[in-house]
């Protein structure tokens, strides 16, 4: 699986609907600001620009099985 980073591209096809954080308090995070959303990859959490798929903040682990 891929460590995504600060500043990387997530692709368009992989932050549809289906991968959103709804309820980010539940996990401890932030509401996004306008114009972003918490995107679910993997155990970690990644706050992505709606528009150009750049990932503005990375947590890890925030989902463990």
């Amino acid at each position: 699986m891929r460590t995504w980073s600060f500043g990387d591209f997530y692709p368009r096809d992989w932050f549809g609907p289906g991968y959103w954080i709804n309820d980010p308090w539940l996990y401890d995070l932030p509401l996004p600001p306008p114009g972003f959303d918490w995107v679910r990859s993997g155990p970690d959490a990644l706050l992505i620009d709606q528009y150009t798929g750049r990932i503005l903040q990375v947590v890890r682990n925030v989902f463990w099985w």
